[in-house]
């Protein structure tokens, strides 16, 4: 039973890509707030540009109470902010970007990844979140994004690494 499990998580997961869920409209190469709950609703209206505000601030909220229960910043000016919602259909993400960075708590980030996962997908959810942090971790893909001229250059690099 325990192989039998093991072997549909990796068959749910293994073709799966960062891009398969993060598209070029999700990206924003240059995020224009000024603090880190307006970089959330920034790309949180990148996933969800069409619902109604309150679903919006669902997803707003949903986040928040998971940054209390324990910090998602990764360190290295990268933060990877996720939670469950009940605002999202399906798994979705946003990528941005502040090259001179933005302080949040005692961390000055500069790449902010941000998921939102129904409940019910929470094993694709799990294994969004490591492959982020995997290759976001990476010196080279974090200089490479800050770098990107164009949503596609960074597209490509988040692409080329897994």
């Amino acid at each position: 039973m325990y192989d039998e499990g093991i072997s549909r998580l990796r068959s749910e997961t293994e073709s799966f890509f960062l891009t398969d869920v993060l598209g070029p409209e999700h990206i924003i190469l240059d995020l224009q707030s000024d603090s880190c709950e307006e970089v959330y609703m920034e790309l949180i209206a990148r996933l969800v540009p069409d619902s109604k505000p309150e679903m919006q601030q669902r997803c707003l909220h949903d986040i928040l109470n998971r940054e209390k229960k324990a910090s998602t910043f990764l360190g290295h000016g990268v933060a990877l902010p996720h939670s469950l919602s009940s605002g999202v259909k399906r798994l979705k993400a946003a990528l941005g970007l502040k090259a001179h960075g933005l302080t949040c708590g005692r961390e000055k980030i500069k790449i902010f990844l941000l998921c939102l996962c129904p409940e019910e997908q929470h094993r694709r959810y799990l294994h969004f979140i490591y492959q982020a942090a995997n290759i976001l971790l990476m010196p080279e893909n974090r200089q490479g994004l800050l770098q990107a001229a164009s949503v596609e250059q960074a597209l490509e690099i988040l692409q080329s690494t897994y």
